[in-house]
């Protein structure tokens, strides 16, 4: 990233600062559970920049198109801030659409690529077939 600034709240620069420090919470929704999950500045700068690599392993440039088919979990907005720091567009796919509706998005949007929770393979291969 020669010659780009890095605004004050930019992750890699917090990570810099405050490696240990909470950057992402995510409270799960079943009441009286303890589900929370939390990621850590330098966490959410070294996942995000594994996925960039595999991004760029698969052979996405930049100004190419992700579709992101994720539930509300950490590593959505990982996958959002890698496709970002690749020079990707990403595009989020509710999890509510039926795979007819989130196949017309991955195919409007143009997407090279489709990431999927762990959860959602069976959706993410229909919108793919």
């Amino acid at each position: 990233m020669t010659g780009v600034e890095l605004g004050p709240h930019h992750p890699a620069r917090v990570a810099a600062q405050r490696p240990h420090d909470v950057a992402l919470v995510l409270v799960g929704d079943t009441p009286g559970a303890d589900d929370r999950a939390t990621m850590t500045w330098s966490e959410v700068v070294d996942e995000s920049a594994r996925l960039a690599r595999s991004f760029a392993r698969a052979g996405l440039t930049v100004g190419d198109r992700v579709a992101v088919l994720c539930s509300n979990r950490l590593e959505a907005i990982v996958t959002a801030w890698a496709a970002l720091r690749s020079g990707l567009y990403c595009t989020p796919i509710s999890t509510w659409l039926t795979p007819g509706e989130a196949g017309y998005i991955v195919d409007d949007c143009g997407a090279r690529a489709l990431v999927a929770s762990a959860g959602l393979t069976a959706p993410a291969h229909a919108v793919t077939a």
